[in-house]
């Protein structure tokens, strides 16, 4: 069906306005390409005529984190921030985990949020950590965005988010704890001991969120020394959870017990913490890989 265009018909003498040219000169070539593809001849449409194909401006400072290669100090390398369970009582030991907490503590530490807290109690359930070389600001494991980004208006898909961590080693041990007669006695059943990762980004107002799809639990036997890995699919669907936008990625990581975690107590004491079992998971590597694209639903 061929397409049927009106525009301004002039006579002699009249003024040629803005809006008369417009119409001419843009309102007809749209008609034209925008109705009918067979109008446009094969080739015509060049790099010029195509949105920008890299995210260069939004991914100002890069696509990739990695830890340097400097030898870090061996307590800074140290996790013992472990994830919360639904009930905060004696010993948190109510499943589920919770996967929206994040551990501001500062003891053995030198950041909030950031870095290893050597083996400081005063991490046990508070959440994820960003892993950083040496508790330092300057090497951690997120990619920055020039801003925080609506990825619909930046016309991104979604990215690819790839992360792994080494893991040098896990500690922790089953303790029974007993003191004089009628005082307080506990065993203690600690479940298998292990790591979670996960992948998580910053929104523009400085709220923290993890992608719960892309959590993953690791075994302490089966990553004695080794490395854990995750990846995820970060999308405006995601992003809708916090404020709509991205600021940074990141990983996250932390210490878990699966499986019952205690099972018989009596009398023990107000502000009992597992016996003091502390689980430490020591890293050195990191490294995190984001991939924006455009494309439509995957």
């Amino acid at each position: 069906m061929a397409t049927v265009v009106q525009y301004p018909v002039q006579e002699e003498g009249d003024s040629l306005t803005a809006g008369i040219i417009n119409a001419l000169c843009a309102g007809l070539p749209n008609l034209l390409v925008n109705f009918n593809a067979l109008n446009l001849d094969r080739y015509a449409l060049d790099s010029q005529h195509l949105p920008e194909q890299s995210f260069s401006n939004i991914f100002s400072n890069g696509y990739e984190a990695t830890a340097s290669n400097v030898i870090p100090t061996l307590e800074a390398t140290w996790y013992c921030n472990s994830l919360p369970m639904t009930t905060g009582t004696l010993a948190n030991e109510v499943f589920p985990y919770t996967y929206q907490s994040f551990d501001a503590d500062t003891g053995g530490s030198a950041q909030q949020y950031v870095g290893g807290t050597q083996d400081a109690n005063s991490h046990l359930y508070q959440g994820w950590r960003i892993p950083a070389l040496n508790q330092s600001l300057s090497n951690i494991a997120k990619v920055t965005l020039n801003a925080a980004t609506n990825f619909d208006t930046a016309n991104i898909s979604g990215v690819l988010c790839r992360a792994g961590v080494e893991i040098n080693y896990m500690e922790g041990e089953l303790v029974t704890v007993s003191g004089g007669a009628g005082d307080f006695l506990f065993t203690h059943y600690p479940g298998i001991k292990s790591v979670a990762i996960a992948i998580g980004w910053e929104d523009g107002t400085g709220n923290k969120h993890v992608v719960e799809r892309s959590v993953r639990f690791n075994t302490g036997p089966a990553v004695t020394r080794g490395n854990i890995s995750t990846a995820t699919y970060l999308t405006q669907d995601d992003l809708d959870e916090g404020d709509g936008t991205c600021a940074y990625i990141f990983i996250a990581l932390a210490t878990v017990r699966t499986t019952d975690v205690e099972v018989a107590r009596e009398n023990a004491p107000s502000g009992d913490t597992r016996g003091g079992v502390v689980d430490i998971v020591a890293i050195h590597h990191y490294n995190l890989s984001t991939t924006p694209i455009r494309a439509g639903s995957l």
